[in-house]
């Protein structure tokens, strides 16, 4: 889904245009950035959730709502990591404590190319696994669209306003 402004954005140092690359990529292991609005996780309810082995169900674990806008880095992933179908528009990212929770759908994962900062994908979706004995972790395997699959719908959308580098 793409947004049209009512007005345009006045930019400034701290407010810019975001990036798109038709060929920007990104291998397993090199570092990404992910904001959002979405929850805070606070721990996992139980320790005996830590040694079920698969996904740990929302339920098991506590968060906190949040107003503030957050970060965090993460490390791109091989997608079979996020036990998801592979296909060319996908993404896998996250790790232990860096990752996206829910209310975070639709924000940017960014990258820094040439010292400008990129939108290289759309959080979409994610599970998280349990830290064997540890309530306070979590490992977050988190699933992101690739924007550059969708380069020429975003210019066809816009009339030709907005188009990937």
């Amino acid at each position: 889904m793409l947004i049209k402004l009512k007005k345009s954005i006045p930019f400034s140092r701290r407010a810019l245009p975001i990036c798109l690359f038709k060929n920007v990529t990104a291998a397993p292991g090199n570092l990404a950035a992910a904001t959002g609005y979405g929850i805070i996780f606070e721990g996992v309810k139980n320790i005996d959730s830590t040694l079920k082995k698969g996904f740990l169900p929302e339920d098991d674990m506590n968060f906190n709502r949040t107003t503030l806008l957050h970060e965090t880095p993460l490390k791109i992933q091989d997608i079979n990591h996020c036990k998801t179908f592979a296909t060319n528009n996908k993404i896998c990212a996250g790790g232990i404590m860096h990752g996206t929770t829910p209310g975070d759908s639709g924000g940017p994962l960014l990258l820094v190319r040439n010292n400008r900062w990129v939108q290289y994908g759309i959080t979409s979706y994610g599970n998280y696994e349990s830290v064997p004995n540890d309530v306070k972790k979590v490992s977050d395997r988190g699933v992101y669209i690739k924007v550059s699959a969708y380069c020429d719908w975003i210019k066809d959308k816009t009339s030709g306003d907005i188009k990937c580098q």
